[in-house]
């Protein structure tokens, strides 16, 4: 939103794919009032009195680090990046599901 990204990168996908839930947190609730923002606050004493609030997401349904495309993905990894590139406005260009060079995907 501040430095007019153009293009998000996800990396180690490959870390989630044993997860049968995935929490995405998509704000913060403040104090007992219960005041939700979608901006993170940085400021030590505010952040001590927030709640993340999470939305749950399916697991993805099968391995991700064998995928060489977007396409060859298990339709929960999909998913799961569809959701992020929705929540933030920014598409995904780059998606890591392993260690190795070859494991790095254009999208």
């Amino acid at each position: 939103m501040l430095t007019g990204a153009t293009g998000l990168a996800i990396t180690l996908l490959d870390v989630l794919e044993a997860l049968d839930e995935i929490n995405v947190c998509v704000g913060y609730r403040l104090d007992d009032r219960g005041d939700l923002t979608d901006r993170f606050i940085p400021d030590a004493h505010r952040l001590a009195r927030i709640q993340p609030v999470y939305e749950t997401l399916p697991g993805f349904g099968g391995p991700v680090s064998t995928a060489r495309s977007a396409d060859s993905l298990p339709q929960g990894a999909r998913d799961y990046l569809d959701f992020i590139e929705q929540f933030v406005g920014v598409p995904i260009r780059i998606v890591s599901v392993g260690p190795e060079r070859t494991e790095t995907l254009r999208v």
